[in-house]
């Protein structure tokens, strides 16, 4: 899960560095990166639940 959140910061962090015209494309990169974050997480989470309650 901390490899997800780091690949997501790799990403945001690549796609943040560019001129001021890309600003909005940038934007919308980081929104994305963030859904697939949360997406994951939430995945993962659910399956660690599930694992302790087994």
């Amino acid at each position: 899960m901390i490899s997800v959140f780091n690949s997501a910061n790799l990403i945001s962090s690549q796609s943040l560095t560019g001129i001021e015209i890309d600003s909005q494309k940038n934007l919308i990169y980081l929104f994305i990166n963030m859904a697939i974050t949360f997406a994951f997480g939430g995945i993962s989470l659910k399956t660690l639940l599930d694992d302790m309650q087994d």
